[in-house]
């Protein structure tokens, strides 16, 4: 109900109320203080009531406001391929992103940018070292596993899953297709608040990152 309706039922029960007093004054003189009472009573009681709708009506709107702002800032957003071009294309994903560390042979615990693609039929990571602009890491090995992805839930749960494709796109990225793609959906599904994952390939490079998958089977459920 809108504030003016509101305001409309207030008016509406002010004057029934009113009527309701001035109707079959047998004595006038001796009823005029009951009168002036009843209205002083009245008019204190109807304010109230507007305070209380007032009141009513801002909560309505924070909370309003906040459900909208936490609607915004949910971790997994509904989102759509690019082509190799940069173009969007029609296919369907969510994404959600994180910051973590990386180490290597040059380097120990920098900062890394981390997203974490889903569609209906794969799963796509990237592991941006340095800063968010840069390409995403390639794990180059001959070996059918190139590397090791490990993950551990809130509940203590754990799944590891090898890595076997870094052709997410053309510029890099760790591709999770086939069997693998349904054991993580499941595992997210699965899992409550923050996990913990852990990649490492076959030489000296680590990423380590968590992610939240508050909200993750409602928007898996759009795609």
């Amino acid at each position: 109900m809108n504030s003016n309706c509101l305001k409309s039922v207030v008016l509406a029960v002010y004057l029934f109320l009113i009527m309701s007093c001035l109707q079959n004054p047998h004595d006038q003189s001796a009823d005029l203080s009951t009168e002036d009472s009843l209205k002083i009573a009245l008019k204190d009681s109807l304010r109230k009531m507007e305070l209380a709708i007032e009141d009513s009506l801002r909560q309505a709107k924070r909370d309003s406001i906040e459900a909208a702002l936490a609607y915004a800032n949910r971790p997994w957003k509904i989102s759509y391929l690019s082509d190799e071009f940069g173009y969007s294309t029609n296919e369907k994903c969510i994404v959600t992103q994180s910051d973590g560390l990386f180490s290597n042979s040059a380097t120990s615990n920098s900062y890394l940018f981390a997203q974490i693609i889903i569609t209906k039929i794969r799963t796509g990571i990237l592991l941006h070292e340095y800063n968010r602009s840069k390409p995403p890491a390639k794990f180059i090995d001959s070996r059918w596993q190139k590397g090791t992805l490990l993950m551990r839930n809130s509940d203590g749960r754990t799944l590891k899953l090898p890595v076997v494709d870094s052709n997410w796109g053309h510029s890099g990225g760790l591709r999770f297709g086939g069997t693998l793609h349904p054991e993580i959906v499941k595992f997210f599904k699965a899992s409550d608040g923050s996990i913990e994952i852990y990649i490492k390939d076959n030489f000296s490079s680590e990423y380590r990152f968590s992610i939240n998958v508050l909200g993750f089977t409602d928007e898996y459920s759009l795609l």
